[in-house]
């Protein structure tokens, strides 16, 4: 028997997931990628308590996400494409100049 403190990825999620990596630029700083409780996968980009930056990766490849920025916040969903939207490219290299 599992643990209560298993997560189970979602198998959709997993394949945009696996997507969303193998696109990602490789000048992009590692990201920790963790799975969720609600079976998504995020990425997430953590400089410090005011410079971090999150994608969620659903299983219909709904890219969710949110940094906190100084004082500023940023969020918002997309779906996945064949790239990673501009906007996602911006703030991840903006939580990076942090």
């Amino acid at each position: 028997m599992g643990s209560s403190h298993e997560r189970r990825v979602d198998v959709g999620a997993l394949r945009y997931a696996a997507e969303f990596l193998r696109i990602l630029p490789s000048d992009i700083p590692e990201p920790d990628i963790v799975i969720e409780e609600d079976g998504e996968v995020a990425f997430d980009w953590d400089v410090s308590r005011r410079a971090t930056f999150s994608v969620s990766v659903g299983p219909d490849g709904t890219l969710r996400y949110g940094g906190l920025f100084g004082r500023r916040t940023r969020y918002g969903s997309v779906q996945l494409t064949s790239s990673i939207p501009p906007d996602i490219l911006s703030l991840i290299a903006k939580v990076g100049e942090s």
